[in-house]
């Protein structure tokens, strides 16, 4: 084919047949080469020239439909370089063939073109006529044109609505009539252009707007009773416009109708499944957008109702489930209603959702009804997740409505009841596990169930009560539980995802019993091996739950135990990755090697090779990014300038989340590994750097999150790589330069994502990932961002990073909720980074910290916060003050005390709270204070020894006490006057009290202490309280827990007694004999 240069030498034939042989042939060849000459034509002006021509002119439709699609897409190119004089030609033919245009197909792709080019013209003044064309086209008697008319408002409102803002009132006029147009396809289009318009307006515009509700309500409701499905979804959508905007008085009286109406459609049975979802979608948006409003009781009640209305429809059960996220997707529609329910519960709170959905939730266990107490159950289920700190309040009343479920004699009561636990497990920690005694044996007995569902919530339920077992607790079952797991692992009916659920389960039982699990490892381990040995691709998800597996046990054995095992599972994970292509077998073989290099350390540097390369290639791939579908013949043809992006559709995006998946694992493994292998990671520390850095903004939070665990530990290889002295505390070493810009750039870039990102767990990784920096590099690493890092943390402690902004602000006057779990996790990784500055720096940041963290610190441990964040926050003025000492204050401040004045006094508050953790981190942080600041622990110490004296008589907790232990004996350490009084008082209960129970770090200044106190009742020839020190010395002796430095002191101590020395002599006379023995045994 030879044709000319230049487009406009072609003539109407030539463009016809270059045009046939790129579109409508099938010949690959013809098509590339007919391909080559069309996309150097369509880069020159005229070709727009040459195209309008022959749009105008040609007989045949589907050249005409062609002319029309590359106009859309080459017109914004090329637009400016048009002469004024064809534009007007172009627009004026535009408006006579979208209504001539006998073909639909054709009219369409003009349609298109001509709400494209109103997007160039109308924001700047032109084009006038267009819209007064598409006003009296919306009058034509012709269904046709009006439809047509309303399809172009419909685009025009969408794209430059703010243009069409001042023409708003003439619109509203339109889309009323629209509204209630005989043709169904106008009333759809008319909602959409409604849809479109409410986004671009303003508050002033509302009233217009508002008018149209109840049409609105009408058509919707005629598009759901027709049974038009997809429009109905789509038409439902108009009313969000609404509900998302702020609140105005306007607005809000608007909601009501709106609200009543999705609210009668998510609860009529009789609508499609997908109508009634989306309603439930757009009540989810109206609690978000109004949370104060949605709060009353008169809303909260008819919402909850048809959610759990919603929860009983019946439908079948899919085949197979494969996670734990599945756990739900055999039971929908349930699931949308359980959602709503999960997303309401989270917004609003335990306090205004659980008395409402208990009433329910008792009214339907009684009724006799399988899909009422399924319902009840589920809803128990997911209000275990949304409102975790409400459910555990009531856990001991409803855990009894679940042993009941699990006797029941439907299989899918008792399958929704294995869920509830499940969750339960999962949620409500620790308080569950209270009934751990009783719940085993129910779950063990539930591995006999024949239903596949049944048997899968089963083992999900074991598989979370079992992570938090301590081996003790797990020992009684282990054998009864692997009995089972491996007879449902062998069974030839058990389905592969039974199977899956099963290994998991195992994993579980070994991580929580530990050392207890040795006597089952070799038959469970080759059990492991012939599903590894498996090399079908049909069995690769199962291969990597099992090659997992071996990892958890691998940990809970310990690296001695599982040596014999250890070179044949690895062998076989590389195989899998080298061999099978299955982005499922890939993350769970590198969540193998994640556990594998914590277990062996240093000595993974001998897979580095054949492991980090297939890791980073992972991390490197596209798979999991969004990927544009295939797009229509014009697009894979024709060539895309970067002026026409903007002028092209929006492209369609599908995500594999298996891949997403895969990635963050395999991030999460260059994380472990990299920590395990220190220097040996050095030569892949640029690429994995370079990665990395390409993934820090990446659009999967699971990915971003571990992404800075990542960064950490690249940090530490390349600080291990420098091989550098131990850093010591407020000493500032030189650091290679290479060293200094790779922190630098990577302390950096955690700030950011502190600071920008809207996901809090990845604020909350990046926090730590600083933490760890700090740590393990020491002073050196933050001397240039102790400022910077100080800053950050002092927002977040405000609330003010974006992943708290962007929550809901209604609700912040009134305090954060208990059970806000992303805010506790946050503000508690926020205080350990301070900590953490403290321990490195030292007494020189305190004139930091002062201004910018101590008022903020003081303010989350006062009265009217929730006790978990009293409790991180005053368990950190401990620390704090252990590591800064005498330099928590300004002495040349005159009110140098104000700080540890108020410091003490929260802890004094403390001490009496209600949570056992918030008495206990008083009791610590008050005694290091007391210890650092005698002076000022003189105004306090007759109110803390007689909380303390009240504490040692009546504490429960025995973790509690320990520390009131330590306070004591850290308070009086510093004590300068003569401390006989107030021992007299304390010491017969601190000594019975010894030795500590559970927390053993006071340990060494409990009798650091009170070996003074010995020396100085010596002295004074006490003897009632020798005898009592002698005692306590005797028992701390022989318990597990007593340190050898301890032991010698006390040991040294006691051998006194037997000096020759007169006072010695009549102290040891004067004992009671079996002291005396006690002491002469010691000899």
């Amino acid at each position: 084919m030879s044709l000319p240069l230049n487009c406009s030498q072609l003539t109407a034939e030539q463009w016809t047949s270059l045009l046939q042989q790129a579109f409508l042939v099938i010949d690959t060849n013809i098509i590339k080469q007919a391909a080559e000459y069309l996309n150097k034509y369509l880069r020159q002006s005229n070709s727009i020239i040459s195209l309008f021509s022959l749009l105008t002119s040609s007989p045949l439709p589907e050249i005409r439909q062609i002319c029309a699609v590359l106009l859309r897409k080459k017109i914004v190119s090329h637009f400016a370089k048009l002469k004024d004089d064809f534009k007007t030609h172009l627009q004026n033919e535009l408006l006579r063939l979208i209504f001539s245009e006998p073909v639909s197909s054709t009219r369409l792709a003009i349609v298109n073109l001509v709400s494209l080019l109103a997007r160039l013209t109308i924001p700047f003044g032109q084009w006038k006529e267009l819209l007064v064309s598409l006003f009296q086209a919306s009058q034509s008697p012709q269904p046709e044109i009006r439809q047509l008319s309303m399809h172009i408002f419909e685009s025009l409102t969408e794209n430059i609505g703010s243009t069409l803002q001042p023409h708003f009132p003439t619109l509203q006029k339109l889309f009323m009539q629209g509204l209630c147009d005989p043709s169904q396809q106008i009333r759809f289009s008319t909602i959409n252009a409604v849809r479109s318009m409410t986004e671009w307006l303003e508050e002033k515009d509302f009233e217009l707007a508002i008018q149209m509700v109840p049409k609105l309500i009408e058509t919707v409701k005629f598009c759901i009773e027709q049974h038009i499905e997809e429009e109905a979804v789509v038409a439902l959508e108009v009313f969000d416009e609404f509900i998302e905007r702020e609140e105005m008085p306007i607005i809000t009286n608007a909601l009501g109708p709106i609200f009543s109406f999705i609210l009668q459609v998510a609860d009529n049975s009789n609508y499609p499944i997908a109508v009634r979802e989306k309603a439930l979608l757009s009540i989810q948006t109206f609690f978000e957008n109004h949370e104060k409003l949605a709060s009353k009781q008169e809303i909260i009640k008819p919402v909850i109702n048809v959610i759990f209305n919603m929860m009983t429809t019946e439908v079948e059960e899919n085949d197979e489930l494969q996670s734990d996220e599945d756990m739900l997707d055999d039971i929908a529609p349930q699931l949308s209603a359980a959602q709503a329910l999960e997303a309401i519960g989270e917004i609003l709170g335990s306090k205004p959702i659980i008395p409402v959905a208990m009433e329910i939730i008792q009214n339907y266990w009684t009724l006799n009804s399988q899909k009422h107490k399924q319902a009840a159950l589920l809803g128990l289920a997911v209000l275990s997740e949304s409102c975790s700190g409400g459910m555990s309040e009531i856990l001991q009343n409803v855990i009894l409505m679940i042993y009941d479920a699990t006797k029941n004699q439907n299989v899918k009561i008792r399958s929704t009841a294995y869920l509830a636990l499940g969750h339960f497990a999962k949620f409500l920690q620790p308080d569950i596990m209270e009934h751990s005694k009783s719940v085993l044996p129910i779950l063990i007995q539930g591995l006999e169930e024949t239903d596949a569902h049944a048997l899968m919530k089963c083992c999900y339920a074991l598989e979370h009560f079992c992570n938090e077992l301590e081996p003790e607790d797990i020992t009684p079952y282990t054998e009864a539980l692997l009995t089972r797991f491996v007879k449902l692992l062998k069974h030839p009916n058990s389905t592969r995802g039974i199977q899956e659920v099963v290994l998991a389960s195992i994993a579980s039982v070994a991580s929580g019993a530990r050392q207890e699990f040795l006597p089952y490892v070799n038959d469970i381990m080759n059990l492991l091996l012939t599903v590894i040995n498996q090399t079908d691709e049909k069995f690769a998800v199962l291969r990597g739950r099992a090659t997992e597996c071996a990892g958890v046990i691998a940990v809970a054995i310990g690296a001695q135990a599982f040596q014999p095992y250890l070179s044949t599972i690895t062998e076989h994970a590389v195989n899998g990755l080298n061999t099978i292509d299955s982005a499922e077998l890939r993350e769970l073989t590198y969540n193998y090697f994640s556990s594998i290099s914590n277990l062996v350390k240093a000595d993974f540097a001998i897979l580095l090779d054949c492991v980090i390369p297939k890791i980073l290639t992972t991390c490197e791939n596209e798979y999991g990014s969004f990927k544009e579908e295939e797009q229509d013949q014009a697009d894979a043809i024709i060539e895309r300038d970067d002026e026409d992006c903007e002028e092209l559709p929006p492209l369609n995006y599908e995500i594999h989340t298996s891949f997403l998946d895969e990635k963050a694992a395999a991030v999460l493994a260059l994380d472990q590994i990299a920590c395990a292998t220190q220097q040996a990671f050095l030569p892949f520390l640029d690429r994995s750097y370079s990665v990395l850095s390409n993934m820090i903004g990446h659009y999967y939070e699971e990915i971003r999150k571990n992404v800075s665990g990542a960064l950490a530990s690249l940090v530490e290889v390349a600080y291990a790589a420098s091989n550098l002295p131990l850093w010591e505390k407020g000493i500032v070493n030189p650091l290679p330069p290479q060293l200094v810009k790779l922190i630098d750039e990577i302390l950096n870039s955690l700030i950011s994502t502190i600071s920008e990102d809207e996901d809090s767990q990845c604020a909350l990784s990046a926090c730590d990932a600083i933490t760890r920096i700090i740590i393990n590099i020491g002073p050196s690493s933050i001397q240039s961002h102790v400022i910077g890092i100080v800053k950050i943390l002092k927002l977040v402690m405000q609330q003010k990073v974006s992943s708290q902004i962007n929550k809901d602000e209604e609700g912040a006057d009134e305090g954060i909720p208990e059970d806000d779990e992303d805010a506790l996790g946050l503000f508690n990784s926020a205080t350990e980074c301070i900590v953490s500055i403290c321990k490195v720096v030292g007494p020189s940041v305190a004139p930091l910290l002062r201004p910018s963290i101590f008022p903020l610190l003081c303010k989350y441990a006062e009265n009217q916060l929730p006790e978990t964040f009293r409790s991180i926050a005053v368990g950190s003025i401990g620390e704090i003050s252990l590591e800064l000492g005498a330099a928590l204050e300004d002495t040349q401040n005159p009110q140098f005390a104000v700080h540890t004045i108020k410091f003490m006094e929260l802890c004094l508050l403390g001490l009496t709270a209600s949570d056992s953790l918030l008495r206990r981190n008083a009791s610590y942080s008050l005694g290091v204070l007391m210890q650092n600041h005698p002076s000022v622990a003189l105004l306090m110490i007759e109110k803390a020894f007689q909380q303390f004296e009240i504490m040692l008589k009546s504490e429960i907790d025995d973790s509690v006490k320990d520390n009131v232990c330590g306070a004591i004996c850290r308070s009086l350490s510093s004590f300068t006057q003569n401390p006989i009084p107030i021992l007299e008082r304390i010491l017969p209960l601190l000594v019975q009290s010894l030795p500590l129970k559970i927390d053993f770090e006071p340990n060494e200044i409990c009798y650091s202490y009170l070996v003074n106190v010995f020396d100085i009742c010596v002295k004074n020839k006490l003897l009632q309280p020798i005898t009592l020190l002698i005692t306590c010395f005797s028992s701390a002796l022989i318990h597990s827990k007593t340190k050898e430095k301890i032991i010698s002191n006390l040991v040294q101590t006691l051998k006194s007694l037997t000096i020759n020395i007169t006072e010695m002599q009549f102290i040891f006379s004067s004992l009671p004999q079996d002291l005396q023995n006690v002491i002469r045994q010691l000899n």
